[in-house]
């Protein structure tokens, strides 16, 4: 059975209709979520394409090479503001040379197209966008894909309307007929109304889907900015916090013995009043990536504040605690801070430790002060030390 004729005028006011929402979506959803730049860039895409989809409105009015040369450029500037805005999305360097050679032969295929017949000119504007994006789909596939499901669906509409250009490009080759006087037409053939819905359709999705996953971007940002600290990239205080509440209450249940580590920098005043705040922020960072470099993934750094640090130790006993915050020491006593200006500060670090056994009940403030009492201890002792103490014989909970 033959697929009916598409009705123009239907398929332009849903093509209108479309686009609107495109431009909707982008101003409502996307301008409090979205970066100025991809916004503008989106913004940029839904103009192009209902410039396209208004020349096909018109079509009766103009010479077939018109409408065909400047709704395919204007499709063509689409698809360059959607390349950008994609690749920015999932943080891929641009190449603008790249880019703009890409986009110049499509260009170029465009305008050599007017010296053919209509519908071997379909093919070639097809073909030939089918070449400009077939790399943004391949890059979003290899990089995209595996982020998000929001990028998944913005990828799988790439590849759609990558396979519909390929569609239109074919059917315009075997059926040259159906691709003539189409200005004059009130119904369309089945294959280029269809295929012109569906292209209308991916690029929806296309948008619709980059809208959601820079929504998703916007709230792991600020899940970022919620839960580390700025400076080091550790865990905040905050989220060491949500981590001690989780193992206390694994540990209330019957879990393994957990350890809690305090670790404070010696003489950090004396470094930021000798070498300034500057050679003190990059002391912190510095201490940051040698722990994480010698902590195992299961055990959770974060910084506590100014120039202390704690550490989770889960099923962890004091033994092996003592053990970690020796590693931790050499650490520091083998990799000094380079200074700018030559030369290094080798920094120490007084640990305090305490360990809690099965089934303690406990609360975070209070292994906090447990293991502060414990670091002063090291203090005391002369710096650059460490000191576990019994949780039991601390303070006991009820």
């Amino acid at each position: 059975m033959q697929a009916p004729d598409i009705h123009v005028p239907t398929l332009t006011l849903a093509m209108v209709g479309g686009f609107a929402l495109m431009v909707a979506q982008v101003t409502l959803a996307g301008w409090r979520t979205l970066p100025r730049r991809e916004a503008q860039s989106w913004l940029g895409v839904c103009a192009a394409l209902m410039v396209s989809a208004a020349l096909f409105a018109v079509r009766a009015q103009l010479p077939e090479w018109a409408v065909l040369l400047t709704s395919n450029l204007a499709l063509g500037v689409g698809l360059l503001a959607m390349v950008g805005a994609a690749l920015r999305l999932i943080e891929v360097k641009i190449r603008p040379r790249q880019v703009g050679w890409a986009f110049a032969g499509y260009c170029t295929v465009m305008l050599m197209a007017q010296a053919l017949p209509l519908a071997q000119a379909i093919t070639a504007s097809n073909l030939a966008a089918a070449a400009f994006m077939a790399p943004l789909a391949w890059t979003m596939a290899r990089r995209g894909w595996p982020v998000s499901a929001a990028l998944r669906s913005v990828t799988a509409a790439l590849w759609t309307l990558l396979a519909v250009l390929l569609w239109r490009a074919q059917d315009a080759w075997r059926h040259p007929a159906e691709y003539t006087d189409l200005g004059q037409r009130l119904f369309a053939p089945p294959g280029h109304g269809l295929s012109m819905l569906v292209l209308m359709l991916a690029i929806l999705a296309v948008c619709f889907g980059y809208v959601l996953a820079a929504q998703e971007r916007a709230q792991q940002q600020l899940h970022i900015q919620a839960t580390r600290d700025a400076l080091t990239g550790c865990r905040n205080r905050r989220r060491l916090d949500q981590i001690m509440h989780n193992e206390l209450s694994r540990l209330r249940r019957g879990g393994a013995s957990l350890s809690f580590m305090l670790i404070d920098l010696d003489d950090f005043k004396r470094l930021n009043d000798q070498h300034g705040h500057a050679v003190g922020d990059a002391a912190l960072i510095h201490v940051a990536q040698l722990f994480r470099q010698r902590l195992r993934t299961t055990d959770k750094l974060a910084r506590m504040g100014g120039e202390e640090f704690g550490v989770v130790l889960p099923s962890t006993d004091s033994a092996g605690a003592l053990q970690v915050a020796a590693q931790l020491r050499r650490q520091l006593h083998r990799h000094p801070l380079p200074l700018a200006q030559g030369g290094s500060v080798t920094l120490t670090a007084s640990i305090g430790i305490v360990t809690l056994p099965s089934r303690t009940k406990a609360k975070a403030d209070a292994v906090y002060e447990a293991a502060d009492c414990a670091m002063y201890e090291a203090k005391r002792g002369g710096k650059d030390g460490a000191r576990a103490s019994d949780w039991i014989e601390l303070a006991p909970q009820p």
